[in-house]
């Protein structure tokens, strides 16, 4: 909501361009040399859903656990 209303700003794949709301540019970054930290959000609840221990798994697999 803050890109669309022109107080944000947001990085993703080219393959998420086709979900951009009315409005909303999207605009070609190249030659990038940042470091880009990822978040996972879930409902304690759900702390042993297999679908989110599964998600867990591969996110830790791929990036680490971050404790």
């Amino acid at each position: 909501m803050l890109v669309a209303s022109g107080e944000g700003l947001s990085l993703f794949p080219e393959s998420a361009a086709s979900t951009l709301l009315a409005g909303v540019a999207f605009k070609r970054v190249r030659d990038l040399d940042v470091v880009i930290l990822g978040r996972s959000v879930w409902r304690a609840m759900d702390d042993e859903d297999p679908l989110v221990r599964s998600l867990l798994e591969i996110t830790n697999s791929v990036h680490g656990s971050c404790g």
